[in-house]
């Protein structure tokens, strides 16, 4: 919700309203985890730990930093139809992964696979059940180093997109097999 001021700012402000956690986005404004450095982490760190806010989450879902034309959120996705788009969002999800185990956050999100039509994998020419497939093999590469680092990596069901339901989550959580 903090998208016009820094994570510091927000964390200040979240602090002031008597919240005693916070969700951080790994996207800009925030920080995005491509170019987060050490002393960017830690610094967010020491005004976390200074206005008593501990990290509930970081949501590793959006990616505006990126600048794709076609959604700010969703885009690029994990079942885009071009493979060099796919590792975008791999290596993002890897980066806030290793960002969120030096801030000591329990955990990230990321979003349910992408959507099927409109911009998405299916439009492109790839079967639903082909999508899935390609979600799980980037969601098990990015398992591996969730379960170095110690983070849990989350998906958030959202409508429209390959993981809208109950139904599908369950699907999703019997292809995927991780403690994280």
């Amino acid at each position: 919700a903090y998208l016009r001021c820094d994570a510091h700012e927000a964390a200040r402000r979240i602090a002031a309203l008597g919240y005693a956690g916070i969700e951080l986005m790994a996207d800009a404004p925030h920080l995005w985890p491509a170019a987060a450095t050490d002393a960017q982490i830690d610094a967010l760190r020491g005004t976390l730990d200074r206005a008593g806010l501990a990290i509930s989450n970081v949501n590793a879902f959006m990616m505006q930093a990126v600048g794709d034309a076609r959604h700010p959120y969703w885009h690029p996705s994990w079942i885009e139809a071009d493979a060099s788009l796919r590792r975008v969002r791999v290596e993002h999800t890897i980066a806030a992964l290793r960002m969120a185990a030096k801030l000591r956050a329990p955990s990230i999100t990321t979003e349910p696979g992408g959507p099927l039509e409109g911009g998405g994998a299916l439009e492109g020419g790839m079967s639903r059940e082909r999508a899935m497939d390609v979600f799980v093999a980037g969601l098990s590469e990015a398992l591996r180093v969730a379960e170095d680092v110690g983070v849990r990596l989350l998906v958030e069901p959202e409508p429209g997109l390959l993981i809208e339901n109950v139904a599908q989550t369950l699907e999703l959580c019997g292809r995927v097999r991780s403690p994280a």
